[in-house]
């Protein structure tokens, strides 16, 4: 296929999003269309088709990895590292590749790399870009935390084991069942609740504890949180 042929492929060909109603399925990606898309001269070729309106559909499934694994990533930083490693080993991918498996590939791809690099940045003690902390501040500043601390807090949470991770994810942010968590994971209601308060410990670790109390007593209520209620349970 020629260079000439290429430049007339219509990215917003290559998307077709889900029905209405049926949420959290991904975005279905002709594989004809798509192809047409990677088959540039050059990765930076690549990257401008690729980039504007998403035709690969990328955010659908780094929202589903990133659930999957249980990572605290910003979501558009890890579309964009996806949309790069894409672009990057697009004349890698063969007529024998299965499309959907090396999307999903790239992806983990991006997820490892900058779960690494913020690994390495904690490692040398270098501050947080400022794009990255300008992203996060958004979360932090409400609740009256340093976006540096949290975005250090979700670095090391990133690093822990993903049984540790998923527990907490799914029962304190995502407000899933002890019991159904246990079940799900062939593990104890008990086990299930320490792995996700090692979580917690580990993100409140990078979090000073005046600005933890200060969150705490601005957070109305008295209501326990899930980890407190799921070890009350168990315990009695």
């Amino acid at each position: 296929m020629s260079e000439q042929t290429d430049s007339r492929v219509d990215p917003s060909a290559a998307r077709v999003d889900s029905p209405q109603g049926t949420p959290g399925q991904r975005a279905f990606v002709d594989a004809e269309v798509v192809r047409r898309l990677l088959a540039a001269d050059s990765p930076r070729a690549v990257l401008e088709r690729i980039h504007g309106g998403d035709p690969l559909a990328l955010r659908d499934r780094v929202a589903e990895r990133l659930e999957a694994r249980a990572l605290l990533l910003d979501p558009d930083r890890a579309w964009l590292r996806s949309l790069a490693y894409c672009a990057r080993y697009a004349r890698r991918l063969s007529s024998d590749d299965e499309l959907e498996a090396w999307l999903l590939d790239r992806v983990d791809e991006a997820l490892l790399d900058l779960v690494r690099e913020d690994d390495e940045r904690m490692r040398i003690g270098a501050a947080p870009d400022a794009h990255l902390l300008a992203d996060v501040a958004a979360c932090a500043v409400p609740l009256g935390l340093d976006a540096r601390h949290v975005f250090e807090a979700c670095a090391s949470f990133n690093r822990l084991a993903p049984a540790v991770r998923g527990a907490f994810v799914q029962l304190v942010l995502r407000g899933r069942g002890l019991d159904e968590l246990a079940a799900a994971s062939r593990s104890s209601a008990t086990e299930v609740a320490r792995r996700a308060r090692s979580a917690m410990q580990e993100l409140l670790a990078r979090v000073p504890a005046s600005s933890a109390e200060d969150t705490a007593r601005a957070t109305p209520g008295e209501e326990r949180t899930p980890i407190e209620t799921s070890e009350q349970e168990t315990s009695s």
